[in-house]
């Protein structure tokens, strides 16, 4: 056990504790109305979310709103908690009776969407993030996930205008330079996508996943240095991959060809435990690719040559 969890049990006996209270002292005075003990159920049902008892909450905030039925706080919270408890339909139910009451409601709206994109029904929740926008043209969330469900539907171009958007409202945003930099790859700008990425990067210099991003766009774009460049980057965030000195060596050796360089990494990969014989046949394969015989030559030092197609299996 954690201390996280330690400090997290002890707010919520502490809370348990204090509600007992007040329902013994509220007992003994019969001019305490139901309503007045809601807030104290309410209390305990959000220390109970806060330490991730989706369940236990769940049963505080229906506690609550058995005192006091109009307590919206408590009817929101609860369709939260049905959402982390994975029971949509009873957080829709709840959340569409509230929208009843209050058809403007931005957070109830972006709630159902929320809820329609944990189910993967993304037109509901594009539906619901339209709305939102309708209420608050400059909400960056709805902004956000609709550009990220036009993308994931295959429409950049619509995808583009809500993450333009969204940087427009605040260049800073790094999750919009991210957005907007893989929404222009889709587009096909390669130049305008790499440049908004690359400054994530900078930003973020230990997201792999935004390296590894650039590492294919600029070897499909054959920007040889800068797949290099960002192999390297990888390279550092996870030193014990031998794939990342394989892969450089592969580009240094026959698209570079800077056989020093490349044999370098080679060896690196080696030395991290590389094995796979096969993988390393598009190096001997040519003879004509410059270095093949100081490649061949390596190879065959560190017993890593690639046994020629057709050739017998050497029995010990």
């Amino acid at each position: 056990m954690n201390i996280s969890d330690l400090i997290g049990r002890k707010m919520v006996r502490n809370l348990t504790f204090l509600l007992i209270i007040s329902v013994l002292l509220f007992s003994c005075v019969s001019s305490i109305r139901r309503e007045d003990l809601a807030p104290e159920f309410f209390n305990m049902g959000n220390a109970y979310y806060e330490v991730g008892r989706f369940e236990k909450a769940g049963e505080y905030y229906k506690k609550a709103l058995e005192y006091d039925p109009g307590l919206y706080r408590a009817g929101f919270n609860l369709a939260r908690a049905y959402i982390e408890l994975e029971m949509y339909q009873d957080a829709e139910d709840i959340l569409r009776e509230l929208l009843d009451e209050d058809p403007d409601n931005t957070k109830l709206l972006e709630t159902l969407a929320y809820n329609h994109l944990q189910q993967d029904q993304s037109l509901q929740a594009y539906r619901y993030y339209l709305l939102v926008l309708k209420q608050s043209p400059y909400h960056e969330r709805a902004l956000y996930n609709l550009g990220r469900i036009l993308q994931y539907r295959d429409q950049p171009e619509l995808a583009y205008e809500y993450f333009r958007r969204l940087y427009e409202i605040d260049p800073e945003d790094e999750e919009a330079s991210l957005a907007l930099g893989s929404v222009l790859l889709d587009l096909g700008k390669s130049e305008e996508g790499l440049a908004f990425l690359e400054q994530y990067l900078e930003e973020n210099p230990e997201d792999i996943e935004t390296a590894q991003t650039l590492l294919s766009v600029y070897e499909k774009q054959e920007y040889y240095a800068d797949a290099v460049r960002m192999l390297n980057i990888l390279q550092k965030l996870d030193p014990e991959n031998p794939e990342y000195p394989f892969h450089k060596a592969v580009i240094q050796l026959l698209a570079m060809e800077d056989i020093e360089a490349g044999l370098e990494s080679l060896q690196q990969a080696f030395d991290l435990g590389f094995e796979e014989k096969e993988r390393l046949r598009p190096l001997v394969a040519d003879a004509d690719v410059l270095g093949h015989e100081q490649i061949v030559s390596f190879l065959e030092e560190h017993d890593m040559r690639p046994q020629s197609p057709g050739s017998p299996a050497i029995n010990n």
